[in-house]
């Protein structure tokens, strides 16, 4: 089986949210996600690259993140692929709190 080694991130949906303004205009998110919520949205990313249904591909690309390191097997069952990830060198702990910054 092919194992791909990936750095990616996404946002789930049940996040506190705290937003910092720059003088550019833009905005930050400072998301906090619970490791299990964090690899459901992982896991749902891969789904979307990866879905066996083609009408349930969305984009075609994983989303990247500084920090993050996944190991996943693209082929595997939906809700089944990742094998390992980790932040900063630590694997995802599914009970610890995470702070996620995104610019949106």
């Amino acid at each position: 089986m092919m194992e791909v080694r990936s750095s990616c991130i996404t946002r789930s949906s049940n996040y506190e949210r705290s937003i910092q303004y720059h003088s550019n205009e833009s905005r930050t998110i400072y998301p906090r996600n619970g490791g299990d919520s964090l690899l459901s949205a992982l896991e749902r990313n891969l789904e979307q690259v990866f879905a066996a249904d083609p009408y349930k591909q969305k984009g075609g690309y994983i989303l990247r993140s500084s920090n993050l390191m996944m190991a996943y097997k693209p082929y595997n069952p939906s809700g089944h692929r990742i094998q390992h990830a980790e932040i900063r060198g630590k694997s995802i702990q599914e009970d610890q709190i995470y702070r996620i910054a995104g610019d949106g």
